[in-house]
């Protein structure tokens, strides 16, 4: 499972819209959202999700 709570608040804190987040992930919304109401991705999305944030992949797992 993921910490979507962190992943979030770090999101609007460097103000990435769930539109642009979904931009750079290069995936839909709709996908996007799925993500983050099911708390759960593959590694390497999650891994790009991290990177995005300016954090670690393990920091993002519950």
């Amino acid at each position: 499972m993921i910490n979507t709570d962190l992943i979030e608040k770090r999101r609007e804190k460097l103000h990435i819209t769930k539109y642009k987040m979904a931009d750079k992930l290069k995936m839909s919304r709709q996908t996007y959202y799925t993500i983050i109401n099911n708390k759960s991705t593959t590694l390497s999305t999650l891994g790009k999700i991290a990177d995005i944030l300016g954090l670690k992949a393990k920091d993002l797992i519950i």
